[in-house]
């Protein structure tokens, strides 16, 4: 869902900031920009179990020693590995689209993210309002 949501967005706007890439090129682009969060995920996931076990899928989570070193190790790495894909993703829209510049790549993304979470924001602010 995920990547046919991503390859819209990317093709669409891509279009709009004067991107000549096709369906294709966004779809591949948006696929394979996943390809190191999904494998920070699977990397972290698993250790991250092992530490904090039960108490990583509660609310209310006691902190031991192992679990603040734990922290303060991957943390770093996770963000560190997600402005990696942040800029990955700009570069290869800028090339999937023909954009002289990675900026306009990275635009490309900021805006099909926003166009993402505002209405959600939206949604879920009347949802609330709501109940």
């Amino acid at each position: 869902m995920s990547w046919a949501f991503d390859s819209l967005l990317f093709w669409g706007l891509g279009r709009l900031f004067g991107g000549m890439g096709d369906w294709r090129e966004s779809s591949v682009t948006a696929a394979w920009s996943k390809v190191p969060l999904l494998l920070t995920l699977f990397t972290f996931w698993f250790p991250m179990i092992l530490v904090y076990g039960r108490s990583l899928f509660q609310t209310e989570m006691p902190q031991s020693t192992l679990q603040a070193i734990f922290s303060l190790t991957f943390y770093p790495l996770w963000i560190a590995v997600f402005i990696y894909y942040v800029v990955i993703t700009s570069k290869m829209l800028a090339e999937a689209h023909g954009f002289e510049s990675s900026w306009k790549g990275f635009a490309v993304y900021l805006v099909s993210k926003l166009v993402f979470v505002f209405p959600l924001l939206i949604l879920f602010t009347i949802l609330g309002a709501i109940s």
